[in-house]
């Protein structure tokens, strides 16, 4: 036997004794009324009549990951070490389903591709043939952009729900009456993995960072990213102290992309402290609603909500979380977060709302001041990007403010400081908000038409910016790549610039200096990469740089990010 295939033969051995033997990775047998059983023999389970990874933790994810990626990398990216994988799961992946339509095993799905759900190609053999696994007591829907869907407990109906999601998306005919369906009524999640590094598996492995699990990763979000951006806004329709029932119209806005339709959800994260939460008026037209009746968030633009504080017996206050998401389930999926938290006996505070993004333009209103008989003046300062502006106004309880519009999004304050005669529960508010970074992007792709082939195989090739999260170094990671299962030689080249970010500003600089052409020595059937770490960069949306693939076969397509600013 050659060398090289003894060497060969030694590392599959070695990976199918390491996964066939860790059975810790996975929970004990379940009963059948689940729709969840482990197969006689092995450690793989399966759901629905299909096969699926389960986990117990998210570290036993990223060790597998890890492991698996080695494994993969030291074999000089042998696609048979995936196989041994698979098979010592009796797993049938994605990278198995696609290669099965390849080669004419299964019929043919020209929407089905595994860089919709991952550009990970290591993370291809731990997700089915669906794109799901189990971590936890959850089942996951994956995704190759920011936002993932998940579900507990990982049974039949909850998988053919996440599928019946899916496929909402996909013919866009997702509506925010389904959104209230699948929140309320049967508890899907949304995460972002872009903003929680527990998630970014391929970053674990490729940087060895060690990230820890139990850590609290909801506030680090990582700005205008991907160009959305929720704000939540609030006014005050009635208060009566005396009888503490105080009723608000909450409103949701957002920065987006040109043309995208976000959708909202809005919680009332402490709803159970109060007497009763009541949802009246609203977007959708819904009936008078009970919070916490298999009611817990409004799926909508916006609504009014009746809150009785009698039975509170600490300061009351009421905490909003207003979540927003664009491109569910696809691989430029975005979703991001804004609070308001309201003290009930004393509702006074500001509310804020984007009206140009492009121009820095704002709106603020101090709300809880219609109690006033006197005059009274408002001194507010915006402050941030070492610029600061004072604003005075009488009798009014408005202002409008012109941000600076940096290339990256940068955080601003803002106070607004009560000067009356009467006395007021409040005088001093404050708080912050992002501006910038409208029509530049940390985190985006674009991919060649699916379904498309070239000598009988499939053919594909894509391209995306993603930013780590800090914990990774912060900085952007620029990656190509191309697939196609036919024994030819591939070639990449990027062309154009990107934005190296320098204070307010950003820089252009010669993408190919950053991204050299890359081409494979000879024929293989083994995909191509071009991949940098592009440091802290940008993609200018008004000048995109691109990326030309060619084969030797006569293959040639070129991307470019054709993408809208926001607004």
């Amino acid at each position: 036997m050659p060398i090289k295939n003894k060497i060969w033969s030694c590392l599959v051995l070695s990976l199918l004794l390491f996964v066939g033997c860790k059975n810790d990775d996975y929970v004990e047998e379940q009963s059948e009324s689940t729709g969840f059983v482990q197969k006689a023999g092995g450690s793989g389970y399966t759901l629905c009549g299909k096969t699926i990874l389960k986990f117990n933790t998210l570290d036993q994810v990223q060790n597998t990951h890890r492991n698996l990626y080695e494994n993969y990398h030291t074999s000089g990216e042998d696609e048979d070490v995936l196989i041994a994988y698979e098979m010592s799961k009796g797993l049938y992946s994605l990278r198995k389903k696609e290669q099965d339509m390849d080669e004419g095993i299964i019929p043919d799905d020209p929407d089905f591709d595994t860089f919709d759900y991952t550009f990970d190609t290591v993370f291809e053999s731990m997700l089915n043939q669906d794109g799901m696994i189990i971590i936890e007591d959850y089942l996951y829907l994956w995704s190759d952009g920011c936002v993932v869907v998940r579900i507990k407990p990982p049974n039949c109906k909850n998988y053919k729900a996440l599928l019946n999601l899916q496929e909402l998306v996909k013919r866009g005919q997702l509506k925010d009456r389904d959104i209230s369906y699948y929140v309320n009524e049967l508890g899907v999640e949304m995460i972002n993995i872009c903003d929680d590094p527990r998630f970014d598996f391929e970053s674990i492995s490729e940087t060895g960072t060690h990230v820890d699990n139990s850590a609290d990763y909801s506030g680090d979000e990582r700005g205008m990213e991907c160009g959305f951006q929720p704000v939540v806004s609030w006014e005050i329709l009635d208060h009566n102290d005396d009888e503490k029932t105080i009723k608000l119209r909450i409103d949701a806005h957002s920065i987006a992309p040109i043309g995208s339709d976000p959708i909202y959800f809005t919680y009332l994260d402490n709803a159970d402290t109060f007497t009763s939460v009541t949802i009246k008026e609203n977007s959708l037209g819904l009936p008078e609603s009970i919070w916490g009746d298999n009611f817990y968030g409004y799926p909508g633009e916006w609504f009014v909500v009746e809150i009785d504080y009698t039975d509170s017996d600490t300061a009351p206050i009421a905490n909003f979380r207003l979540y927003g998401a664009v491109y569910l389930l696809t691989p430029n999926s975005c979703s991001g977060e804004d609070t308001l938290d309201i003290n009930l006996e004393c509702p006074i505070g500001i509310s804020k709302n984007p009206v140009d993004a492009d121009s820095g333009l704002w709106e603020f209103s101090v709300e809880g001041l219609d109690h006033l008989t006197e005059s009274y003046s408002i001194e507010w300062t915006f402050a941030g990007a070492g610029t600061t502006t004072t604003l005075i106004v009488y009798d009014a309880s408005g202002a409008n403010n012109t941000f600076p519009v940096p290339c990256e999004s940068m955080n601003f304050g803002f106070s607004a400081f009560i000067n009356s005669s009467e006395v007021i529960c409040k005088n001093q508010l404050s708080g912050n908000l992002d501006s910038g970074g409208y029509c530049t992007r940390g985190d985006i792709s674009i991919a060649s038409p699916k379904g498309v082939k070239l000598d009988g195989k499939r053919i594909r090739c894509k391209t995306k910016l993603k930013k780590r999260a800090d914990i990774f170094g912060g900085q952007t990671i620029a990656k190509s790549k191309i697939k196609h299962r036919k024994k030819v030689i591939r070639s990449i080249n990027s062309s154009g610039s990107l934005l190296m970010i320098s204070g307010l500003d950003c820089v252009p600089v010669d993408i190919a200096s950053i991204l050299p052409p890359v081409s494979q020595p000879e024929a293989t059937k083994k995909k191509l990469k071009q991949k940098a770490n592009a440091g802290f960069a940008r993609l200018n949306l008004a000048e995109p740089y691109s990326v030309n693939f060619t084969t030797s076969s006569g293959y040639s397509h070129t991307l470019t990010y054709f993408f809208p600013c926001s607004e």
